[in-house]
């Protein structure tokens, strides 16, 4: 029981903690707020991008912050939901195998679109990933929410996933005993595969919204006048 429990613990700081890869970095605006931002060059009048922009934001279900018809500028806030495909087989600690499975991954977001003649800006920003982990031994779920900011910008970091997996390999096995050894593999197991899950969930996360922008981008440059 005492080795159950310093499983779950371990599993909830690694949930906390590994959250990112090296590969995913998110700008910061002025306010130390996470932000994508990109002016489009666009052929066509404002109007239209506007109109676009009207529509896009009521395909998305987006919840209209700001709408301001005399400057063209929309600010609406949109949410998707990232069913993520992996989980991590945890072995060694208890049996049966422990499996933690995220069960899914909420994301809300604010979307900014600027209208121009000859251009727009689009702007993603107020971004917060809420994904739930079930522990499967217990049935245990917990949320955990992350929003994307300079406070927090550690949690987008791959150096602290980096830290734990050094700490493990890097402890003295040659005086351990069977039993010990067996422990500190099993713990090994579950640091890199921990670290390669959430690594995995942090890009297709960052993907999600790159491929949100590209969607935006595709659905403002509609012309329908003939």
């Amino acid at each position: 029981m005492k080795h159950f429990f310093r499983f779950v613990f371990t599993l909830a700081f690694i949930s906390m903690s590994l959250t990112a890869t090296s590969q995913v970095v998110y700008p910061l605006n002025a306010d130390s707020v996470g932000e994508l931002s990109e002016v489009v060059e666009c052929s066509l009048p404002k109007e239209t991008v506007y109109k676009n922009a009207l529509e896009l934001a009521t395909s998305m279900s987006g919840k209209i912050i700001l709408r301001d018809d005399d400057n063209h500028k929309l600010i609406f806030e949109g949410s998707y939901r990232i069913t993520p495909e992996w989980k991590v087989i945890c072995t060694g600690f208890t049996s049966p195998d422990v499996k933690i499975r995220v069960l899914n991954d909420d994301l809300v977001y604010r979307m900014t679109i600027e209208c121009k003649d000859g251009r727009y800006r689009v702007k993603v920003n107020n971004i917060i990933f809420t994904y739930k982990i079930r522990y499967e031994l217990t049935k245990n779920v917990k949320s955990y929410s992350r929003p994307v900011t300079n406070e927090n910008r550690q949690n987008f970091d791959y150096m602290s996933a980096k830290s734990l997996l050094e700490h493990i390999e890097n402890k003295d096995t040659s005086q351990m005993e069977k039993k010990e050894l067996t422990k500190h593999t099993a713990e090994l197991e579950l640091a890199r595969e921990a670290f390669e899950y959430f690594k995995n969930l942090n890009q297709t996360e960052f993907d999600t919204l790159l491929g949100i922008i590209a969607s935006a981008k595709k659905k403002l440059a509609v012309n329908d006048d003939f």
